[in-house]
């Protein structure tokens, strides 16, 4: 992909979600591994397809409500009844096959894929924004199971992270969910436009952090939109990754973990580079929200933990999960993966570059050791039932902390 298409806004971020990820899925012997029906994954030619619909009455739902923008809030609940979207791959299950049965049919939504084949982006509404789609199919390691809890933790932590004030942090909300109670699965809504929100007189675009590093499908002979970057705006590559990427991304994490005790999934389809108009980074934006949640933290700061799912309740799994989420998710997964692709193009310092993000991180993370175990941990390398997971210890030493 060239780069001056990113100012086209919309439709080149939706290419960038779906096809410029190639060579990013190798973090582990399941990452491309999926059940859904090719038609409904990222890379399928299809350009659109329809969200069927159902009428539930508002009685036999439960709504999870944040910050939600109006015009999101009634495109859902209308009067007495709910608008109830179902993933069209579900239509041949008994539950779903029930539904329909039971209530009368709602107005399609006209859906685009994103990189997660569940999360969809709706175009047919005054309002752009995404769902994120009870379907329970195998994806990469889980079956994606979307109840009621982990609905709620979603609504809750975008609530949650409203209370972080950094110019170089933002997320895209989740703020609105609902839930068909009798079988306790739904959906959410999330927002299009990152918050804080900014001046609405500067443009600003998002790249998600896969396509900065990773090749087009379509376009496999452009170089990676980062190099594409650097070059345009005449930086110094090694000085530019570490002060304008690497650094904000490990700020940010370390932000959210010491003031909140919510930990992060940074890894490359949850993080998002905000740049403006002329391709100049401007803050790291992360989304899909049901994460690990410290409770030890979280009381240590007199905060609230209304969260039903995910939260460390011990040392030694704080130890492990810490490790999980920042060793591997943001320091293997997508900084590993950031510099090994950038370096086939610049002289990089691969030492130097690692040096510098150790000293940087412990420095905002003085008393790492009390979080962090000596090694890094991961998942075990095996599929458990009811999506269970084991971390297990790699025997591997840290390279970003």
């Amino acid at each position: 992909m060239r780069l001056e298409r990113i100012l086209e806004g919309q439709s080149a971020y939706l290419y960038m979600e779906r096809y410029a990820n190639e060579g990013t899925r190798n973090y582990s012997s399941f990452a491309t591994y999926s059940e859904v029906s090719k038609i409904y994954r990222p890379t399928s030619d299809i350009k659109e397809f329809a969200l069927p619909s159902v009428l539930i009455p508002v009685d036999m739902v439960k709504i999870y409500q944040g910050s939600t923008d109006i015009n999101l809030l009634n495109s859902y609940i209308i009067g007495d009844s709910v608008e109830f979207f179902i993933h069209p791959e579900l239509l041949g299950d008994m539950e779903v096959r029930e539904l329909f049965k039971c209530f009368p049919k709602g107005t399609p939504k006209t859906v685009i894929p994103t990189a997660s084949s569940r999360t969809v982006f709706v175009l047919s509404d005054q309002t752009p924004h995404y769902l994120k789609l009870h379907l329970p199919r195998r994806i990469s390691r889980f079956i994606r199971h979307l109840p009621g809890r982990v609905i709620n933790d979603s609504v809750a932590t975008a609530q949650d992270l409203e209370n972080i004030s950094s110019d170089l942090f933002g997320y895209l909300p989740d703020t609105l969910g609902i839930v068909y109670t009798p079988h306790d699965w739904g959906f959410l809504v999330r927002e299009q436009e990152p918050r804080p929100k900014l001046d609405q007189q500067e443009k600003h675009f998002l790249i998600p952090f896969f396509a900065l590093y990773a090749k087009d499908l379509k376009r496999p002979e452009d170089p990676p939109l980062l190099v594409q970057i650097i070059d345009h705006l005449g930086e110094d590559p090694q000085g530019f990754i570490v002060n304008k990427i690497i650094k904000p991304l490990i700020g940010t994490w370390c932000i959210a973990a010491l003031q909140r005790g919510i930990l992060l999934e940074a890894h490359g389809q949850n993080t998002l580079l905000e740049i403006d108009a002329n391709f100049n980074p401007k803050r790291i934006i992360h989304r899909d929200l049901d994460l690990w949640v410290d409770g030890i933290k979280r009381e240590e700061l007199g905060l609230e933990t209304h969260f039903e799912t995910g939260v460390i309740k011990n040392d030694e799994e704080r130890r492990r999960v810490y490790s999980l989420v920042y060793d591997q998710f943001l320091g293997h997964h997508l900084l590993d993966s950031l510099v090994t692709i950038l370096n086939g193009y610049y002289c990089l310092d691969r030492k130097k570059i690692k040096g510098d993000c150790r000293r940087f991180f412990h420095g905002l993370f003085p008393k790492s050791n009390i979080y962090f175990p000596e090694n890094t941990y991961y998942f075990s390398n095996e599929l458990l039932s009811e999506n269970e997971y084991r971390l297990v210890d790699t025997g591997q030493i840290p390279q970003w902390r």
